[in-house]
């Protein structure tokens, strides 16, 4: 499940309704091997984006709410959504870069005493302090979006531009770019 719970850990409780962190409910057998930690992986993109509202569609946030929310308020995307400008001589291209792993454990895990004492006498109460799950794996993922504009002299030329790049040619030959 994807949570927005800050300083989520192997083992700790969550509750998947209210996307919260519950801990002290389960730990590894003292025994345990150490979690695997996944090799890291990487994926970017480079897509056309043509209006505010595609941009907004790619990025996944409410186009209308992040050209009206207060600037103190927004987030990285509603930033970079709020400075788009499209015209017929721009071409606008929306880089996003992302590298992620995994830690899974596989250790023997049980509930602790008190945890065993509440699920037996209140259930409801466990699944308040507990939670409806636990965790055994955590995918740690940074992502960085970038906005590129090319401005050109004419239509006829950001139509040029957009083909010769989209067509497989290489954004570095209008400009260095690396992630």
């Amino acid at each position: 499940l994807t949570t927005t719970e800050p300083g989520i850990s192997l083992f700790d409780g969550y509750n998947s309704l209210f996307d919260l962190r519950r801990s002290g409910c389960v730990v590894a057998d003292k025994n345990a091997t150490p979690p695997s930690v996944g090799k890291p992986a990487q994926q970017t993109t480079i897509k056309v984006v043509k209006s505010d509202t595609e941009l907004a569609k790619e990025l996944g946030v409410d186009a209308s709410f992040a050209v009206k929310a207060p600037l103190v308020s927004a987030n990285a995307s509603g930033s970079l959504l709020r400075s788009f400008k499209g015209s017929t001589n721009t071409v606008n291209y929306l880089i996003q870069a992302v590298q992620s792993y995994v830690v899974v454990s596989n250790a023997p895990f049980a509930l602790t005493e008190d945890a065993k004492k509440l699920l037996a006498t209140k259930p409801q109460d466990f699944l308040v302090r507990c939670g409806d799950r636990f965790v055994n794996a955590i995918t740690y993922q940074a992502k960085i979006e970038a906005l590129v504009s090319f401005e050109t002299s004419s239509e006829d030329a950001a139509l040029k531009l957009e083909g010769q790049i989209s067509a497989g040619g290489t954004v570095a030959a209008v400009a260095e770019l690396s992630g």
